[in-house]
This record gives C-alpha cells, sequence and structure tokens, in this order.
C-alpha cells in the first residue's frame, strides 16, 4: 500500500513533469497521455515503449480521443 488506501501496481516516468491526461485503447494496446513537459506521447500499452512523441510550444493541460474518426484534440491553457 502506498499510504492512500490504493496499491501500486507499476510506477512508470515516461514524462518529465506533470501528467494531465491519460488514455488506454484496449484495441490497439496503446496508452495516450498529455504533459506539463509540453510532448504529447503515444506508448505501448504493455512495455510502456515511445511509439511517437510529438513536442509543443506550451504545457500540454487535456487531450480528448475521437475514436470514430481516428482523431486525438489536445489542449493548452490558452486553448
Amino acid at each position: 500500500m502506498n499510504g492512500t488506501g490504493h496499491e501500486d501496481i507499476v510506477c512508470v516516468k515516461a514524462h518529465k513533469d506533470r501528467v494531465m491526461d491519460l488514455s488506454y485503447d484496449s484495441l490497439s494496446n496503446c496508452v495516450y497521455s498529455a504533459s506539463k513537459d509540453k510532448v504529447f506521447r503515444v506508448s505501448h500499452g504493455s512495455s510502456l515503449a515511445l511509439i511517437v512523441g510529438i513536442p509543443h510550444k506550451e504545457d500540454l493541460m487535456c487531450m480528448h480521443r475521437d475514436i470514430q474518426n481516428k482523431r486525438v484534440f489536445v489542449g493548452t491553457k490558452a486553448g
């Protein structure tokens, strides 16, 4: 237990700053993450090996996956 009443299964250090949004796609076994380190990442779900990392000029605050059209929208403080 980690003091919060929840058990840590794995701890991953993929980003250099706080992760603001996270999504898992079971069909493709991919993890999508947006972080304050200004990088949007797509990682392999099992190994968490990086598939693609897309840098941005600002902190990334949120994201939304449009599964039907296979798109991802990422938001910053500015919009």
